[in-house]
Parts: C-alpha cells; sequence; structure tokens
C-alpha cells in the first residue's frame, strides 16, 4: 500500500495521508499497526475467521483491565468494528455459556436473557465484573462451605437477571430490582459489592419508592383532571396551581415529563396536514399584525377563521373570535354554510358587549373576509381589518393554533352522534372549559383568571 511504503521511507503521518490521497485517521491507523507487526504484516487479514477462544479470553481481560479497545484491535488484527461492543458480546457469550454448565450442573432451569435497554458491551463487562467479585470473594473465604455458597450466589444472580432484565428499565433500576429479589437470603452489603451498586443508593431508592409512587399518583390524577389534553408543560402549571381537592405544590417540569413516560401518558398533539391555497389573486388588505400576537390590554387585537368539522355525515363550519390578550373566545358561531353571514353574525354579537373602535380583527385571505357585508359592517363599528400574506398560515397561528387543539382535544374527527343541537353542545361546553379552566402557557393560568387580575390591577 502507498502509505506503507511512504512511510517506510521515513515520511510523517501527514505527508503519508497527503500523498496517497487518504485520510489521516487511515493513515495513522496503518502506521500504527506497521509499528506494531512490522511493514509486510501491517494489513495482513488473519488466516482464521473463527476467534479461538483463548484469543477472546486474553482480549476480554485486558479490555476489563482498562487497556484500550482501539490498541487491542491494532494488536490481535480484529476488524474495524464497534470494538467495545464486539469484546462485550464476547464476555457476554462466554460467561452465558458458564452459567448455563453450572445450573444443569446443579439440576436448575436454564432462563435465557431477554433484550435489555443498556448496550450489549456494558452487559458483558458487568456479567465479567461480577464473575471477579465472586472469585475475589471465594479467596478470602476460610472454608469450603462458604466457596460453595458463593458458586451458589454466583449462579442465583445469573439466573435472576436474565430473568428481571427488560427493555424499559434503567441501568440503576435495574440493580435495584435484583438485590431486592436476592436479599431475602444474602446480606445486602454482600450484594451490592458483587452487583456494583452503592449501598446507599439503594437504601435512598427504598426509602423514596413511597414519595415517587405518590408523585405520579398526582401526574396521574392531573392528567385525568384535564381529560388528557395536556402534555408535561401545561401539566406542571396545573399541579403547580392546584385542582380539584388538591392544593397547588411545587414540581419540577422534568419530574413530571420524567413520570409521565414512566406510565405511558402523553398530551394531545396534532397531525401534520398538506396546505393547499386559493391559486386566484384577492384584493390587498395590510397586514396590520406582524405575528405579533399579543395586547396590552382586551379588546384591542382580536383574529378569527373558519374550520369545517364532519359531524354525523354532515358538514359544519366554526368561527370563533379570539382575543390575543388572553387567549380568550369572545364570541363564535356555528353554520352548515361558509358564508359572510357567519361571519357577520360573529362579529356583531361581541359588538353588543364591548366597543370595537380601533379595534384589530385580522384574518386569512378567506372569501368571506372580502365581501361587501363584512367590510361595511367594519367599517361602521370602526375597526380596523387585518389580513395574512397570500398562502402564509403563520400570519394566523393563534386561530389555527385553536382550531387544532379544538379537533384534536375532543376527537372531533370520530364523533358518531348527529344533529347541529349535540355538536353545538359539545363546542359551548368545551369553549367555556378552555376560557375558565384550560392553562396559557404562556400566562400559567386560564384566561379568565388572567383578564380577572389584569381588572382587579387596573
Amino acid at each position: 500500500m502507498k502509505v506503507l511504503r511512504l512511510y517506510a521511507k521515513g515520511v510523517s503521518i501527514s505527508d503519508c495521508a497527503r500523498l496517497a490521497g487518504v485520510a489521516y485517521e487511515t493513515a495513522r491507523r496503518y502506521c500504527r499497526e506497521a509499528d506494531v507487526h512490522g511493514i509486510e504484516h501491517a494489513r495482513k487479514v488473519p488466516s482464521f475467521r473463527t476467534w479461538p477462544i483463548e484469543l477472546k479470553t486474553e482480549v476480554g481481560s485486558r479490555w476489563l483491565d482498562g487497556e484500550s479497545a482501539s490498541d487491542l484491535a491494532r494488536e490481535f488484527k480484529l476488524p474495524s468494528a464497534s470494538y467495545p461492543a464486539l469484546f462485550g458480546r464476547w464476555l457476554e457469550r462466554q460467561h452465558m455459556i458458564d452459567y448455563e454448565q453450572r445450573a444443569r450442573a446443579a439440576g436448575g432451569r436454564v432462563v435465557r436473557a431477554q433484550k435489555a435497554g443498556m448496550g450489549i458491551s456494558q452487559w458483558g463487562k458487568w456479567l465479567a465484573e461480577v464473575r471477579q467479585h465472586i472469585e475475589s470473594a471465594k479467596q478470602q473465604a476460610t472454608c469450603d462451605a462458604k466457596r460453595q455458597q458463593l458458586d451458589a450466589l454466583h449462579v442465583e444472580i445469573l439466573e435472576k437477571s436474565c430473568a428481571l432484565r427488560e427493555e424499559t428499565d434503567t441501568w440503576q433500576a435495574f440493580l435495584i430490582r435484583l438485590v431486592t429479589t436476592l436479599k431475602a437470603h444474602h446480606r445486602v452489603s454482600r450484594l451490592c459489592r458483587i452487583v456494583g451498586l452503592a449501598r446507599s443508593t439503594y437504601y435512598w431508592a427504598l426509602k423514596n419508592a413511597c414519595r415517587i409512587d405518590a408523585d405520579l399518583e398526582l401526574v396521574q390524577e392531573a392528567y385525568a383532571y384535564a381529560h388528557g389534553r395536556y402534555g408535561y408543560r401545561r401539566l406542571t402549571d396545573l399541579i403547580r396551581i392546584g385542582f380539584g381537592t388538591h392544593q397547588g405544590r411545587c414540581m419540577n417540569h422534568k419530574k413530571v415529563a420524567r413520570l409521565m413516560r414512566r406510565v405511558g401518558l402523553q398530551g394531545a398533539q396534532p397531525k401534520r396536514k398538506h396546505y393547499r391555497s386559493f391559486a386566484g389573486t384577492l384584493a390587498c388588505i395590510p397586514n396590520r399584525l406582524q405575528r405579533r400576537f399579543s395586547a396590552s390590554k382586551p379588546g384591542r387585537c382580536l383574529v378569527t377563521d373558519i374550520t369545517q368539522i364532519k359531524w354525523g355525515g354532515t358538514w359544519y363550519y366554526l368561527s370563533p373570535l379570539t382575543d390575543l390578550f388572553n387567549n380568550e373566545v369572545v364570541a363564535w358561531r356555528l353554520s352548515t354554510s361558509p358564508d359572510s353571514a357567519l361571519v357577520t353574525g360573529m362579529v356583531r354579537d361581541y359588538s353588543k358587549t364591548r366597543n370595537l373602535r380601533e379595534t384589530i380583527i385580522h384574518t386569512d385571505q378567506g372569501r368571506q373576509y372580502f365581501s361587501e357585508d363584512y367590510r361595511k359592517l367594519l367599517q361602521t363599528l370602526g375597526v380596523r381589518q387585518s389580513m395574512s400574506r397570500k398562502g402564509n398560515c403563520l400570519d394566523n397561528s393563534p386561530a389555527e393554533a385553536f382550531f387544532a387543539r379544538l379537533k384534536i382535544e375532543l376527537g372531533l374527527s370520530t364523533g358518531t352522534r348527529a344533529g347541529q343541537a349535540s355538536l353545538r353542545r359539545i363546542i359551548t361546553e368545551y369553549i367555556h372549559w378552555s376560557n375558565t379552566q384550560r392553562i396559557v402557557s404562556r400566562l400559567h393560568t386560564s384566561p379568565l383568571k388572567y383578564r380577572q387580575q389584569y381588572e382587579l390591577a387596573v
């Protein structure tokens, strides 16, 4: 090979890589093999394809003693795979064969290892370390009876560890469950020393098990109180505020997320949809919000849009009006036709409760918002009209986000009961819950409570 020929002439490794046109790491690996085996034997593949058991034993023991995996691979000309995983498989296979021989000799049942939630190299290395601890204890034993007890303990550890391995377990949780299973017949201090677990860690886990179970129960109750709609962020806010008969308490959001993962809880999440826009050109109305979705006072900036809902084989159209001050739905209408009467009726309903002069109402470029009736109504009320750019749903993201939450958290696509009355009742209950109880992430409270706090402060 060109790299080795240049290296034999005294050329530096970096120059060898540059002249041969290979990566520096590749050239350095070749040159190091040449230093160990000589130039003529550096890249020759060994004649055997099955590695001898003596080689596996020597490599595994030296790797456990702290030698570098890459140095061992160069010395024994092992394939350029994942060396720790390769050595771990060798160690695991060797110790599992030893375990099966011991179990069959004792007349016991052989338990095969299940898939673990950890790397195969760590599992094989742990098996070797357990064996080392057992052998060290046997050397310190004063009689044959104690040595036989240690051999029996070794077989029991191997058998129980194979049966207790689970994919969802962390390594520490696996060791704690293993020690708990074996402590009925053996001292905890000896078990912790053999399996490599600190005794203080084991007792800490036992002491805090009840507290962790209580926290898990609280998270599950909060999740049920929110009808399974909250993720870990809003669930954390709900626990801090308090719900039902539970008073507010401080809990870290990472702990809530960890407990939710443990029992498989997950908040409602939207599905990705392909966006399709109108291909024509419409009149230009300025985008007054420019994605500044906030307001200093109630009723200053409002957003609205129309969504379709299939219920009982019929399409219905919902148009809500949302206040950007606190994300409160201040007015809404439901109809079987997405015409201008739907949006004008919604604006008239809200104008009966508040003066809309100098208020901004932002929409997308739907044809209803270009109708003559709608634009005349806004001019009469003194409302400043604002529109998103064409084909850009992010310019009206608060309205789109409300539709996503509504459909996901209510599961409207699976509605089986027919009739506009039942759909209207469901939407009425959801909007009331959303305004009075649902926690808004940026406010850390519900829209109604936030508005009440503002009015008290003013």
